[in-house]
């Protein structure tokens, strides 16, 4: 069974009101490793945004500006033009990062109602469009006002990944009401919501790729059988689930790509890289890791290589696909850092998302 619903944003949709941060400027000499130096204005924040140089295979980290009393915990980044985006479902806010060179840059953001945890999100056109997982809605911003319009999901549904189809309507899944998600928003004042529920219980679907008349995610469920699913959206009611491909050993298929003829999925805990051909029906390849327990998290395709993050593997990673072959970068930070949401510039640099681990020390008493 499917929800269907068809509102108005004026009278059902909350136009939230949005707080603009003041612009900051960061210089400072850059030491010999490339990592930025922050100025005295900003404490260190516990947040970062990673900038990775293909050529000359060097990071440059940028810290987060510090929100008293919240923890920085950045999860997804986009590029859009010369300028990085990014969710913090840790403090309710979207970030812009205008990036001049590695010690010129400046940041801005959009602070999003208590509670919304804005979570994964993707660009269109002049929109970002996001989840806030905790508000239970899809949100989209507009980039050249940051207003910020949310669009209702069922309580407690916890939308998670999203992408978006060619058509510009919007798919994402929704974790914990077991549903696959369609918006379709038609002009400024009326949309139509799809919710359709998922045939398997208790799927806990996550990751999500788009193709033209396809769409697939990842079944995480924690009964030992995680699963590919291709939905097909040309077919008319009843819908039409179809498991493409099982997951050998239970790998949780966190985030998945689709490179235009296949999908790539991230196995968080069966540690490997796997490419699943859509054209025989779930044909699946799986490639190891070479960090052991790194939990592959989210990847992009760029030209020859797939690229990734290892969230406990303090690395990012790289997949040749010609060769099968895979290379891994540590990033130059002493704490440890979880590594998350991944993209590329238009210039070819990787971008990645990352925040410490709390970690919490019991004292020490001397006699």
């Amino acid at each position: 069974m499917k929800t269907i619903k068809l509102l108005s944003i004026a009278t059902v949709n909350i136009m939230f009101t949005v707080l603009l941060v003041g612009v900051v400027s960061v210089s400072a000499d850059a030491p010999p490793d490339g990592q930025a130096v922050q100025t005295a204005t900003f404490p260190v924040a516990d947040g970062y945004l990673l900038r990775f140089d293909t050529t000359i295979t060097q990071f440059n980290v940028i810290t987060l500006p510090t929100v008293t009393g919240k923890s920085r915990r950045p999860e997804s980044v986009v590029a859009v033009g010369g300028d990085i985006w990014y969710t913090d479902p840790g403090t309710d806010r979207i970030g812009r990062l205008v990036y001049t060179d590695t010690t010129h840059y400046a940041f801005s953001e959009v602070q999003l109602p208590a509670g919304s945890a804005p979570f994964d999100m993707v660009a269109d056109g002049g929109y970002l469009w996001f989840t806030a997982k905790r508000g239970d809605w899809v949100g989209r911003l507009e980039i050249s006002t940051t207003a910020v319009v949310s669009f209702p999901l069922t309580a407690g549904s916890a939308p998670w990944r999203i992408d978006i189809s060619a058509d510009g309507s919007v798919w994402f899944t929704e974790r914990a009401a077991n549903k696959l998600g369609h918006l379709v928003v038609t002009d400024t004042t009326h949309y139509a919501l799809t919710e359709h529920d998922i045939p398997e219980s208790d799927s806990q679907p996550e990751g999500i790729a788009v193709g033209s008349t396809k769409v697939w995610f990842g079944e995480t469920a924690p009964a030992g059988n995680t699963k590919v699913i291709e939905f097909n959206t040309l077919q008319l009611p009843p819908d039409d689930f179809k498991t493409i491909s099982s997951i050998p050993g239970n790998g949780y298929p966190a985030n998945l790509i689709f490179d235009g003829t296949d999908l790539w999925a991230t196995e968080l805990l069966g540690n490997n890289l796997s490419w699943v051909k859509t054209s025989t029906l779930g044909s699946i390849f799986q490639y190891p890791v070479p960090t052991a327990a790194a939990q592959p998290y989210n990847l992009v395709s760029g030209s020859e290589n797939i690229w990734f993050t290892e969230r406990t593997g303090q690395k990012m990673g790289r997949f040749f696909i010609a060769h099968g072959q895979f290379f891994e970068y540590s990033v130059p930070l002493t704490p440890s850092v979880w590594l998350t949401g991944i993209t590329m510039d238009g210039t070819g640099n990787v971008w990645a998302a990352g925040f410490e681990i709390q970690q919490v020390f019991l004292p020490l008493v001397l006699r």
